[in-house]
Order: structure tokens, then sequence, then C-alpha cells
């Protein structure tokens, strides 16, 4: 059985590999089909929000609106590989309540492993957008299903039984 630390493990490790191998000229073109932004741009926003959820645990509050943004990860492949590795080597958190602040509503209870798992889908999520930019750069990967939710994958093998 895996624990949700695992899956997200395992998507930030599918990142790593993905974006690795990507020239820096790749890793920061604009593409068309991503509103003008990059490859870059999407890690940036993947690193910097679970970096929010991690950063918020002790006082137990996230707020993603005011979370520390670095321009940096979106053209600096190393760095972002940098921070990923941070992410991956932080040690393992018990559960605990988090409130989660957002300017339409002042404030959401929530929970640290609610957190992580939107993180996690939510890269998920930006992993399929950034498989359309590599189609476009013509960028040929090997994981077949880097960008496809735990549930897709499952849908599908259960369709091919």
């Amino acid at each position: 059985m895996y624990t949700l630390q695992s899956n997200i493990s395992a998507q930030l490790n599918k990142l790593k590999s993905v974006i690795s191998i990507l020239p820096p000229n790749v890793y920061n073109q604009k593409s068309q089909y991503l509103g003008d932004s990059s490859i870059g741009a999407h890690v940036r926003h993947i690193i910097e929000l679970i970096n929010c959820v991690e950063n918020g645990y002790a006082e137990g509050v996230v707020d993603y609106q005011n979370r520390v943004r670095d321009l940096r990860l979106e053209t600096d492949i190393h760095l972002a590989l940098e921070q990923i590795d941070m992410i991956l080597k932080a040690p393992v958190k018990s559960d605990k309540i988090m409130y989660v602040f957002e300017s339409s509503v002042s404030q959401i209870t929530s929970t640290y492993f609610r957190e992580l798992l939107y993180q996690m889908e939510h890269a998920i999520h930006h992993m399929a957008l950034m498989q359309v930019a590599l189609r476009e750069f013509d960028i040929q990967i090997d994981d077949k299903h880097f960008g496809f939710a735990y549930s897709t994958i499952a849908y599908q093998q259960e369709c091919a039984q």
C-alpha cells in the first residue's frame, strides 16, 4: 500500500527525471499552448505551493497568496532540481489541523495531509500541462504516465483487461 508521502515523492521524482533532460532553452521557452508560460514557470509553481504547505506546518497556517515566490526557479533548472531534492529529503510529518487563508473566504480549516493531497493532484495537473509543451517542442519522454492522475492510470488499466 502506498502512502501519501510516497505518492508525492513518486510524482516529484517523475518531474525531476523530465526536467533534468531538458535543454535550458526548452525549460525557459514560452509555449503558445500554455498562455505564453514556460515549463519552468509550471515547475516553479509546483515547488512554491508545496513549500508553502511545508513552511506553514509549524504554525499550522497555509497562506497560498502570500507565499514566497522565486522567479529564478523558472529559468534555473539546477536550482529547481535542488529545491525538489530538499522537498524529497524533508522528514515525514504527522497529520494535523491547519488553517488555509484565502482572499475570498478568510480562513478554511483543513489538515496537513489534505493540503499535501491537494498539492500532489495540483502537481499532476501542471505536469499534464507540461506534457503539452513537451509535445510542442518535440521532446519525447519515456514515462507514458507523466501528468496522469493515479485514478486515471487505474481506470485505463481496468479498461485494458
